[in-house]
């Protein structure tokens, strides 16, 4: 309701379901109730965690599938291309449906669009926008925003 064009899922658990596996938070709340048109991404390695740390699934597969058939749309593992493979044989063998990745994919490229991230125009911001990076004379204030953000 207050614009926000993406969500990032919190690496803990509510009522025992971890939540990048919550299909009740992240699609029927979020998604369905609150009519959220954004999209959820993962919060770093957490869907592999559904089966290393949280045992949900049997499998790394089988943890990509409870986060995509969760509402997890995008994953946030820039290293490790395994989410896209697993999600391409979960398609392929018909345990995530065409239309749930297509779902995803639209909730991302809407935002991407409406950031005019394809407008061409707009790929890197001006090199000299690094001379402001890592001043002295911002510490305090970085420190104070560090200290406010904390939760």
């Amino acid at each position: 309701r207050a614009g926000a064009v993406s969500v990032m899922i919190n690496s803990g658990e509510v009522n025992g379901i971890p939540g990048h596996a919550d299909y009740h938070l992240l699609t029927e709340i979020l998604k369905e109730t609150y009519q959220f048109h954004g999209f959820t991404v993962s919060d770093w390695e957490d869907i592999i965690r559904l089966n290393t740390r949280d045992q949900t699934a049997d499998t790394p597969k089988e943890a990509v599938r409870q986060s995509v058939m969760a509402g997890v749309d995008m994953s946030m593992v820039p290293f490790d291309y395994s989410f896209y493979n697993l999600t391409l044989e979960c398609v392929q063998d018909g345990s995530i449906p065409r239309s749930r990745l297509d779902d995803a994919v639209r909730r991302i490229l809407r935002v991407k669009y409406a950031l005019g991230l394809f407008d061409g125009n707009n790929a890197w911001p001006d090199s000299s926008a690094l001379d402001t990076f890592n001043k002295p004379e911002y510490d305090a204030t970085n420190l104070q925003a560090a200290r406010q953000a904390i939760t």
